[in-house]
C-alpha cells in the first residue's frame, strides 16, 4: 500500500479537525458543570453582565507574508497564561486554537477562549503579546460551533500550504486526566476498537528488546506506538499493523502486517489479528 505525502498531509489535517472538536467540547463542558449555563440576552446574540463566564472568537493575523515562524502562538499563549495567573481569579487560561491560510497561502490563527465572569484580558496586539499583526476579538455564544468550522476549513485548503514545524493547533487549560477524550480522538481507528476511550493513549518511542534465532544476540530498537497513560492497561505499547516498506516516487510503502502487537512494561507480549482496515 502506498502512503503518498498528500495522503500523509491530509490524514494530519483530518485529526486536527477531531482534535479541535474534542477539545473545545471538554473545556465547554468542563465551564458548564463548574459554573453553569452562560446567560444571553433576549435576543440571543449577547452575553449578559451576570453570565459565568463568557467565550471569544480572537482572530491574529499578520501584517506581512514570510513572518511567521514556529514560535508565535506558543508565545501568546504564555502571555495569556502569565496574565491569568494574577489576574484570574484562581482560572486557568483555557483556549483553543486552529492556525487557517488564505488563498494565497498566508498563516493566520483562530482562537477560542473562556473567560470566568469579571475576568477581561486586554487584546493581544494592544498589549504587545502579537507583535506580529493585528488581533480582532468577538464573544462567540457557540465556541464549539465557531471553532470546529475554523478546523473544518482548515482541512480543505491547507494542506498546499503548510510549512515545516507548522503547529496545526492546540489548547490549554486541561489537566492530564481532562485530556483523556482529546487523546482518544486523536489515536488511529485500529486503535480505538483496542482501548478504552479513558485510557489517554499517546504517541511515543519506546525500546523493544528482540532476541535473534539461533545465535540468541540481543539486540534493543527503538519504535513507534501507542502508549496508554491510564487505566488498569496504563504502560501498555501497542504497535500498529502497519510496517514500512521503503519509499516510492511520490511517498512511503506500507505492507500489512495482519496483526497489532501489544506489550506490558513487564516485557509481555502478544499480538492480536487484524483485518487490514486502516
Amino acid at each position: 500500500m502506498e502512503l503518498t505525502t498528500g495522503d500523509m498531509k491530509q490524514s494530519r489535517l483530518r485529526n486536527l479537525a477531531k482534535g479541535v472538536k474534542a477539545a473545545a467540547w471538554t473545556i465547554d463542558n468542563k465551564f458548564l458543570a463548574e459554573l453553569g449555563e452562560p446567560r444571553l440576552n433576549r435576543k440571543g446574540d449577547a452575553f449578559l453582565p451576570s453570565s459565568p463566564y463568557r467565550t471569544a472568537l480572537i482572530t491574529l493575523t499578520y501584517r506581512e507574508d514570510g513572518m511567521w515562524a514556529p514560535g508565535h502562538i506558543s508565545a501568546l499563549i504564555k502571555h495569556y497564561r502569565e496574565w491569568f495567573r494574577r489576574h484570574g481569579l484562581g482560572w486557568a487560561f483555557h483556549c483553543v486554537w486552529v492556525m487557517e491560510f488564505t488563498q494565497l497561502g498566508r498563516p493566520h490563527y483562530h482562537l477560542v477562549a473562556w473567560f470566568p465572569r469579571g475576568v477581561k484580558p486586554p487584546l493581544p496586539d494592544k498589549q504587545g503579546w502579537w507583535p506580529h499583526g493585528d488581533t480582532q476579538a468577538v464573544y462567540a455564544r457557540s465556541p464549539v460551533g465557531y471553532i470546529t468550522k475554523y478546523a473544518s476549513k482548515s482541512t480543505s485548503k491547507s494542506a498546499a500550504h503548510l510549512p515545516k514545524k507548522a503547529r496545526l493547533w492546540g489548547y490549554a487549560g486541561l489537566s492530564m486526566e481532562e485530556r483523556a477524550d482529546i487523546a482518544f480522538a486523536k489515536c488511529p481507528r485500529w486503535l480505538k476498537g483496542l482501548v478504552h476511550p479513558d485510557s489517554h493513549p499517546v504517541k511515543r518511542t519506546v525500546e523493544v528488546t528482540r532476541y535473534c534465532k539461533g545465535s540468541g544476540n540481543k539486540i534493543v530498537e527503538k519504535c513507534s506506538a501507542w502508549v496508554l497513560l491510564a487505566g488498569m492497561a496504563m504502560g501498555w505499547a501497542f504497535f500498529g499493523p502497519y510496517e514500512y516498506d521503503g519509499f516510492t516516487g511520490n511517498g512511503i510503502a506500507l505492507r500489512h502486517k495482519g496483526f497489532v502487537e501489544v506489550m506490558t512494561p513487564d516485557g509481555d507480549a502478544w499480538v492480536l489479528n487484524h483485518e487490514g482496515k486502516i
